[in-house]
């Protein structure tokens, strides 16, 4: 992990962390559109009305009206 280097490259592997036994994993840090699935499954949380897209959660980001 590089906290804070702007330098460092990308080198996430979703498909290699989240294998299928997970149903869906949603950071919820989007701004825009709907909330992306980290997992294959594509299990994207469609966004409804006009929410709040980025506030404090319990444990991080979370946002408001999704299904």
């Amino acid at each position: 992990m590089y906290y804070g280097n702007s330098s460092a490259t990308d080198a996430q592997n979703k498909t290699g962390v989240w294998d299928s036994g997970y149903a869906g994993i949603w950071h919820l840090n989007e701004t825009s559109g709907n909330n992306s699935d980290s997992t294959l499954n594509n299990n994207a949380g469609v966004v409804e009305g006009s929410p709040t897209r980025i506030t404090t959660g319990v444990l991080g980001s979370a946002n408001g009206l999704c299904r």
